[in-house]
């Protein structure tokens, strides 16, 4: 299901305005669909599997993946 930016940004605990630079500037790596010009949304499926590779166990895990994508 494609919902909007705000209902994605809330889905995800962040600001629309976070979404909208990253899909200005990258970093956070969120997929979108444009929608038209102006308008964009987000996948549930695609916000689920983004945050489902988000998932941590401790820093000493994630220090360990930054590494090992060096």
């Amino acid at each position: 299901m494609i919902v909007s930016e705000k209902d994605a940004a809330q889905r995800i605990g962040l600001s629309a305005r976070t979404l909208q630079r990253d899909r200005s500037e990258g970093g956070l790596g969120l997929p979108f669909v444009r929608l038209g010009l102006r308008r964009v949304g987000y996948d549930t499926d695609a916000i689920d599997r983004w945050l489902a590779s988000r998932v941590r166990r401790s820093i000493a895990e994630e220090r360990a993946r930054d590494r090992n994508d060096a």
